[in-house]
């Protein structure tokens, strides 16, 4: 992987803050909804590193979609300035969202808006379609979407300087953003690189790659490097060096490998680590389906925790708000278990900070990934090699076992040899040659062991004893809590 990394190109390493101060929320909605959600928040003591607000440009009317027009939108978000400087003044960073699309407002809308769809058709900076020669419409019949195109080095320029540089560094005064490129770029057009439209489809495999480097040069130009970040959701063989990496915003369901599931999650965030994309991380939705009916269900809710419980040990820990989901209009931010389970989750993450600052190194010099298979660290171990992957590790020193099933309370485990010790009650165990233990795993308390060997992890269970993440003795502080324990095998195959 090292060798495969100084090839294609090792990924920067991020800000300190992103690393520091705990979670990313996906936030939308307007100013009062964000300052309610981030309040309700901050009262419980959730560390929080920075706020998403990805419909900073407004709501198309009648749509739950965005408008991709990459300027402050003041009816939603009215005294914008006042709302960033109150969430930088609370350790918050801003965050937004961009893509290389721009929509055509509608005339009778353009009023104290800035018409950047009209900027980039009258220099010549869209995509062009083979048949009308005009703009390659992305959107629909009712919707007209041109494309930046990112072969066009004037429009390279433009977008890096105009929209990336003065719009979203300087007047919105964002620190970090999603540069989204989770779609298709059209293969039957006519681009700046291929004016007789007969190469498209080799520029779509460019294209995300592209777009990722007209992100890491606007922040190289504005001096913000180590400063500021991006993360996108697809490149190309280069990409991994520029960025960090999100698989998109998964819809949050259990399990399920084909429809954005935990686990699809999970092979997505190791094959890439091993593919160079060395900082991987996935969001976890806070959107529950709208046809479960009003009110959060047990089962979103125990959903929702399950995939908290697992990102909290990847790179970046962050949610995702739903924007764009017409059918799903119940948010579990309005859920007080969730918050508190957010919290949770956001100190573990906060805890892990230095652990995770070394391996951050690792991905930087070396190309090593920040979550990986066992299988790196335990090559001879037959179950690896034979089985799914089941379980991860966050560098060489946490074992993590992520729930993806409905109503669990104890989980099965494989537990390769080492020495480890038990995240939630602190009781260790030499396990001389890897086998299967049945562990307590009820939500908020999922299988993760630690290496008792590595002084970090003792640091982390004292900072997490220290936030009341882990709670061993009762509230009175005079009788010791009856923990139950994982190394205690009631015969040679259960704990």
């Amino acid at each position: 992987m090292g060798i495969h990394a100084s090839l294609q190109g090792r990924v920067k390493k991020m800000p300190m803050w992103s690393q520091r101060n705990g979670a990313m929320l996906g936030l939308s909605g307007g100013t009062s909804t964000v300052r309610r959600i981030h309040k309700a928040l901050e009262k419980r003591g959730c560390p929080i590193s920075g706020v998403v607000i990805s419909d900073w440009t407004g709501i198309k009317p009648q749509s739950n979609r965005m408008w991709y027009n990459w300027v402050i939108e003041r009816e939603l978000y009215p005294n914008w300035k006042h709302l960033v400087d109150d969430l930088e003044n609370s350790g918050v960073n801003v965050g937004l969202y961009v893509n290389p699309c721009i929509d055509e407002i509608p005339p009778h809308l353009r009023s104290g808006r800035r018409y950047i769809f009209g900027e980039a058709e009258d220099n010549g900076f869209f995509i062009k379609d083979l048949n009308s020669k005009g703009v390659y419409n992305f959107g629909n019949e009712k919707s007209y979407c041109g494309v930046v195109d990112m072969t066009n080095q004037d429009a390279v320029n433009w977008f890096k300087e105009t929209i990336i540089g003065k719009e979203m560094l300087g007047r919105a005064g964002a620190s970090f953003w999603i540069a989204d490129t989770n779609f298709d770029a059209p293969i039957g057009a006519k681009y700046k690189c291929d004016p007789d439209g007969g190469r498209g489809l080799s520029v779509v495999n460019r294209f995300p790659h592209e777009f990722a480097k007209v992100n890491r040069d606007a922040i190289r130009d504005a001096g913000r490097e180590g400063d500021s970040f991006f993360f996108v959701s697809s490149g190309f063989i280069e990409t991994a060096q520029l960025v960090a990496t999100s698989l998109s915003d998964r819809v949050t369901n259990l399990h399920a490998r084909r429809d954005g599931g935990m686990m699809a999650a999970l092979n997505g965030i190791i094959n890439g680590g091993i593919s160079g994309f060395a900082v991987g991380h996935c969001a976890v939705s806070m959107t529950v389906p709208g046809h479960i009916g009003q009110g959060i269900s047990s089962r979103s809710r125990e959903m929702i925790c399950r995939w908290m419980e697992m990102m909290a040990f990847t790179a970046l820990f962050r949610t995702h708000d739903g924007e764009g989901f017409v059918n799903a209009s119940i948010s579990a931010y309005e859920d007080d278990l969730v918050l508190d389970q957010l919290t949770r989750w956001s100190k573990v993450f906060k805890a892990l900070s230095s652990y995770r600052q070394n391996l951050l190194s690792e991905a930087s010099f070396q190309g090593w990934p920040v979550v990986r298979h066992p299988v790196l660290h335990y090559p001879r171990d037959r179950h690896f090699l034979e089985e799914g992957t089941s379980a991860f590790m966050l560098g060489t020193s946490l074992y993590v076992v992520p729930v993806m099933k409905p109503g669990v309370t104890k989980a099965r485990v494989y537990l390769p040899e080492g020495a480890w010790g038990h995240m939630w009650t602190g009781l260790t165990r030499t396990v001389e040659k890897g086998d299967y233990f049945d562990v307590p795993a009820p939500v908020g308390e999922p299988p993760v062991f630690y290496s008792i060997h590595c002084p970090h992890m003792n640091n982390l269970v004292w900072g997490l004893q220290e936030e009341g993440v882990i709670v061993t003795k009762s509230r009175n502080k005079k009788s010791t809590m009856k923990l139950s324990n994982p190394f205690n095998r009631k015969d040679k195959r259960d704990f």
